[in-house]
């Protein structure tokens, strides 16, 4: 998308609002445009809904499980107590799958996996046992 007079001021702010989020990619105008088609389908169209929803992009080789690992990581904060669990195998693209896949959309785009936040998500698949 590039910055051209016949783009609205709320197109300009996401083209903006994605430089800044993903300063690591190197975004052509033809990359920005087709980058935001993935958004647009999934009805991020706004700066603000791109903010709010966007999670997470990784290259890694199984984006899921890398994905599932940063929320209960960073996100629940339970690092340190899944370390400490002695033998303990989690099957994280599992959990993507019976989970997380539900609250969360996902789309492959230039080598990467980006995850966004569903615009309906009530957290229903986050529980906690204990």
């Amino acid at each position: 998308m590039p910055t051209t007079s016949n783009q609205t001021q709320e197109e300009q702010a996401l083209a903006t609002a994605i430089r800044e989020r993903l300063d690591d990619c190197d975004w052509t105008d033809y990359g920005l445009e087709h980058f935001t088609y993935e958004l647009n389908a999934l009805g991020i169209t706004t700066s603000t809904a791109f903010e709010e929803r966007f999670r997470y992009a990784t290259a890694d080789y199984r984006p899921f499980k890398d994905f599932v690992m940063y929320l209960v990581w960073e996100l629940f904060g339970w690092a340190d107590d899944l370390a400490e669990l002695e033998g303990l195998v989690v099957d994280w693209e599992a959990s993507w799958e019976q989970n997380y896949s539900r609250d969360y959309s996902s789309f492959r785009f230039d080598g990467k996996q980006y995850f966004c936040k569903n615009s309906t998500v009530s957290n229903s698949s986050v529980r906690f046992f204990g």
